[in-house]
């Protein structure tokens, strides 16, 4: 081969060769871009539920079946959107009787648990009625719980049977058993079946375990005639256990009286020692406002957040 033949195919060899280097880096650069999004998705998600956990213990406990209520382990508020700023929801449209006054609905969730006597005994103390929203249990502490709550005048409502977020918002299927098993069970006990629901965390919550949107779980309430509610004046008592009274009384004042109703969130919980403690203030400051208690039907106005997507 001649000298001029070799340098020919010397230099086709290196533009093949730098042609494959190019590739090569080409593809590493395909790659590693996939990869770094890939990173990148994960440590979104990563951060997610990091904030979640951090607002919230989202414990699925409480499903019934505890032998004596007040030896159960200690509830633990499990709302993670229960810090929701009060202005998400919007006043209703006009006061509940037509009269222009102002009205303040007290509601505890979580319950029933070893406070709720206490809360029903300050309730009938000053002569107010209140809304519960109750989950599932059927010790026998807990259905005597619920009697007690109905013969006192107060409404029961639902907060789901099991709280188990993960469970609840896994499907509409799931979500479903577990509204038809709370609703047959207050049904059962009071012989009044209850239309009014707390969706966990509210209708605002937007849970890395939730799997379909909030608006499909709400469509469920609608065909069934089931109405909503969230909260516009929020005590913070759902952010840990036994808060500072007057941290809770404080917070619930700030809210009281910038809607035409005061939807007020509380929670009826072994833990939440100091709710019970806060709570005779709580309704002084609602009766020196002027403020006309109700408790939550089918015909109130709604107090909704903005629903999740």
């Amino acid at each position: 081969m001649s000298s001029r033949a070799r340098n020919r195919r010397k230099m086709q060899l290196m533009v093949l060769a730098s042609f494959a280097i190019a590739l090569i880096l080409l593809v590493l650069n395909i790659f590693f871009l996939f990869r770094m999004q890939s990173l990148q998705n994960q440590i979104n998600e990563l951060k997610e539920a990091k904030e979640s956990i951090k607002k919230t213990e989202v414990t699925g406990t409480n499903a019934g079946g505890a032998k004596d209520g007040d030896e159960q382990e200690p509830q633990t508020s499990t709302e993670p959107q229960d810090t929701a700023a009060p202005e998400q929801s919007p006043a209703p449209s006009e006061t509940p009787d037509g009269t222009g006054e102002k009205y303040v609905y007290l509601t505890f969730d979580d319950g029933p648990s070893k406070n709720t006597e206490r809360i029903l005994s300050i309730l009938e103390q000053y002569d107010v009625k209140a809304t519960f929203f109750v989950n599932g249990r059927e010790d026998e502490d807990s259905l005597a719980r619920y009697r007690k709550i109905a013969e006192a005048g107060h409404e029961i409502a639902m907060h789901s049977y099991s709280h188990d977020y993960a469970y609840i918002y896994a499907s509409t299927d799931n979500f479903i058993e577990d509204l038809d098993k709370i609703q047959s069970l207050v049904e059962r006990i009071t012989g009044k079946k209850p239309m009014v629901y707390r969706f966990p965390g509210g209708s605002s919550n937007r849970l890395s375990m939730r799997r379909q949107p909030m608006q499909d779980f709400a469509d469920v309430l609608a065909e069934r005639g089931i109405v909503y509610f969230d909260w516009n004046v929020d005590s913070t008592d759902g952010e840990g256990s036994n808060l500072p009274v007057s941290q809770l009384i404080e917070n619930a004042k700030k809210g009281l009286g910038k809607t035409e109703s005061s939807v007020v969130l509380m929670h009826d919980a072994n833990d939440h020692d100091t709710t019970v403690e806060a709570l005779p203030t709580i309704i002084q400051n609602c009766k020196d406002m002027g403020l006309k208690f109700g408790v939550i039907t089918t015909e109130t106005p709604a107090v909704h957040h903005t629903i999740a997507d």
